[in-house]
């Protein structure tokens, strides 16, 4: 009996001494995931800005845009701003639908270019674009956008917190050759645009405006406006006027013949 319990003691003490050298083989911390860090996503509402025939922006290297008008055209209504230098953006309720340099004919795009989505997740690349036909070409236009952080932004008129940093990839393409401009924008809550880095590298802010029915840095003209019925008034959220003012129709324009 003495013999019995004392071999099954020795069987009992291999089983752990198996077991601690499994362990020792094969660590428990190594078969546990390592869990992937969490998205971080924020909301745009806020961000964008309505066009309204009140609308109107300056920023500091003198250059400004300012609604220009409704037209209908080839049955289709567009709301059209005018810069500076006399280029006219033509918006529908997707977003940004063609442009007129000036001297130059209109530029219907094959399909709008849309706004961002309603939500946004840092550090991923957002690309929208879309396609036209101009002076026997084909072109193709695209643009690569990345949130980066919510940083503190100041302007003539004050100081905004939260504003959206984004960091933004112009390309232009036609007939097997293209060119590519970077940029970067911040978006604040209410005036929407109010910072730009342009390919340049020059920083430009927004000095002063009327937008989203309100003014920034100006008083709100009131009555002296005629503003756009509730149903004619297109959305224009998240569409970075600004940025795409700057890099697309001066492009064009410069490389055209």
């Amino acid at each position: 009996m003495l013999k019995i319990k004392y071999s099954i003691l020795i069987f009992s003490i291999s089983l752990i001494n198996l077991s601690c050298s499994e362990n020792e083989s094969f660590p428990t911390e190594s078969r546990i995931p390592i869990p992937p860090p969490p998205t971080k996503i924020i909301s745009m509402n806020g961000y964008g800005m309505y066009l309204d025939s009140a609308y109107y922006e300056i920023w500091s290297d003198s250059s400004w845009e300012k609604f220009n008008h409704i037209i209908n055209f080839n049955g289709h209504n567009y709301v059209t701003t005018i810069n500076k230098n006399g280029d006219e953006y033509y918006y529908d309720a997707v977003g940004y639908a063609g442009f007129k340099a000036k001297g130059q004919s209109l530029i219907i795009f094959d399909k709008p270019v849309s706004s961002f989505p309603d939500s946004i997740v840092f550090g991923q690349e957002y690309t929208r674009g879309t396609t036209f036909y101009y002076q026997g070409y084909n072109y193709t236009m695209k643009y690569q956008q990345t949130l980066q952080d919510t940083v503190s932004v100041s302007v003539p008129f004050g100081v905004f917190d939260r504003c959206l940093w984004f960091k933004s990839t112009y390309t232009l393409s036609a007939g097997g050759q293209s060119s590519t401009s970077s940029g970067q924008f911040w978006l604040a809550q209410g005036p929407g645009a109010i910072k730009q880095t342009l390919n340049s590298g020059i920083t430009i802010v927004m000095v002063r405006g009327i937008v989203n029915g309100k003014g920034w840095g100006m008083p709100f003209p009131g009555s002296q406006f005629s503003f756009i019925n509730n149903h004619e008034r297109l959305s224009l959220k998240n569409i970075m006027i600004p940025l795409i003012q700057n890099l697309s129709p001066r492009w064009l324009t410069s490389h055209s013949s």
